[in-house]
């Protein structure tokens, strides 16, 4: 009996261990910890800048989902914005992101607290905290050349391992 306890104690162990490792994802320039291997996707839309590449990397523990979308915008679009223009940018993806996954939870959304700064004292970054229905959110945006980098979390947000996936997010 003590046998089977140690080695699904050790079994725990190594699953907790390969969860809080740093992931890298070239093709898509970032490296984070996802709490649990994430599910990708790839899609195109269209919007009032033109046409949107975009990969999704979405991770779901019983506690909360998190999510790392890279989204490529036209680039000749991007030179041309000065540090206001970056702000509205930030801004409009934060809301539309925000406002989709409201309408899909059927939620009222809450914005809390945002802050504008850098990462990495270079790249324009906007965080914002707040409710979505029930349900407490974390996001992040960055913006580098015309990769907008959205990091989202949604559910217990004081769970370490949210902690973790946000601080360990990297550009490559």
């Amino acid at each position: 009996m003590k046998k089977i306890l140690a080695a699904a104690i050790l079994l725990a162990c190594s699953f907790t261990a390969i969860s809080q490792t740093l992931t890298e994802y070239p093709e898509s320039g970032f490296g984070v910890v996802f709490p649990s291997k994430p599910q990708i996707s790839k899609n195109q839309f269209d919007s009032a800048v033109g046409k949107i590449d975009m990969v999704m990397y979405m991770s779901e523990t019983n506690d909360f989902m998190a999510m790392v979308s890279e989204n490529k915008y036209p680039a000749e679009l991007v030179a041309k914005l000065d540090s206001e223009g970056i702000k509205k940018l930030l801004d409009g993806a934060k809301n539309g992101a925000l406002n989709n996954m409201a309408t899909q939870m059927s939620a009222k959304l809450v914005i809390g607290t945002e802050t504008n700064s850098l990462l990495n004292d270079k790249y324009p970054l906007l965080k914002s905290e707040g409710k979505i229905g029930d349900f407490s959110y974390q996001l992040q945006l960055v913006l580098r050349n015309n990769q907008m980098y959205q990091m989202l979390a949604i559910g217990d947000l004081n769970a370490d391992s949210v902690k973790q996936f946000f601080k360990s997010f990297k550009l490559l």
